[in-house]
């Protein structure tokens, strides 16, 4: 998903390959465990295979319980790369480095 000139960035997919969840179904068993009913696992499916559009808190707080990680570790805005732009225009207060 891209804004103006940030990019969102959902590794969701890639947290659960690094803690061995291979399928929607485990991280669905998981996911009852800390809050039975919070999400259906069709829901799920399409929160895991790309960013949603709205996420439920709960939902989220519930993934970083899950997954043993944080929000940032899953969501993770980027600003775009433009050749024109300087190193200093990329500083939001122009600190030098």
């Amino acid at each position: 998903m891209k804004l103006g000139t940030r990019r969102m960035e959902w590794h969701l997919k890639q947290i659960m390959m690094e803690r061995n969840i291979h399928s929607v179904s485990k991280l669905h068993q998981r996911l009852q465990q800390v809050s039975k009913g919070l999400v259906g696992k069709s829901q799920l499916y399409k929160i895991v295979q790309g960013l949603p559009g709205r996420v439920n808190i709960k939902v989220l707080l519930a993934l970083t319980e899950v997954l043993d990680c944080e929000v940032h570790d899953l969501l993770i805005s980027r600003r775009e790369k433009n050749p024109e732009t300087t190193t200093e225009e990329c500083n939001p207060v122009n600190m030098p480095d």
